[in-house]
């Protein structure tokens, strides 16, 4: 009952109370119905933004067993808590494990900005890009990226793309006008 009651308590929304659930039946065993506790604990602290939380229990859980979302989460959680290393272990393991995980390459490449090794982040937002030419969001970082490695040219084609995908796109767009200032 405390399971079901905890699995009702994340579809609603209540995460605090889902998790402290789960706590009390992770105290008793690692698995309950087929489900991997840590893995479940660190998706609902995740959900509520206890990141730091969220990122113990990932590692817990990828000690038991290692999939592409639980990699993914693992580094979603530790980038929020600013552990960028951690981040790109994780990221550079989810693409050797799945190589059409579309959404860790931007996150990959973010973890190389934040640490301002722009090279590397545009390397890897590159490789998003051949990997999925449809996601306007990997072209504006492209063009981010390529400013921020002396780019112009590259910067102006990816922005013009990101438009392509999306002519109201905003923040392409500013970032375009921007670039065209200069």
């Amino acid at each position: 009952l405390h399971f079901a009651k905890a699995e009702l308590l994340v579809e609603i929304g209540r995460f605090t109370e889902a998790a402290r659930l789960y706590e009390e039946l992770y105290a008793q065993q690692h698995e309950f119905a087929g489900v991997n506790l840590a893995a479940r604990l660190a998706e609902v602290y995740r959900a509520g933004a206890a990141y730091e939380t969220a990122l113990d229990y990932y590692m817990k859980a990828l000690e038991d067993d290692v999939t592409a979302d639980l990699l993914f989460g693992s580094a979603y959680a530790a980038f929020q808590v600013e552990k960028y290393d951690t981040a790109i272990l994780q990221l550079e393991d989810l693409k050797e494990l799945d190589p059409d995980y579309f959404s860790a390459y931007l996150l990959l490449a973010q973890s190389y900005g934040m640490q301002e090794q722009n090279d590397k982040a545009y390397t890897a937002i590159l490789e998003g890009i051949a990997r999925d030419e449809y996601d306007k969001s990997l072209f504006l970082y492209a063009g981010k990226m390529a400013l921020k490695n002396s780019l112009p040219q590259q910067a102006e084609d990816h922005l013009q793309q990101a438009l392509a995908l999306d002519p109201e796109y905003m923040e392409a767009a500013l970032v375009l006008m921007s670039l065209y200032a200069q």
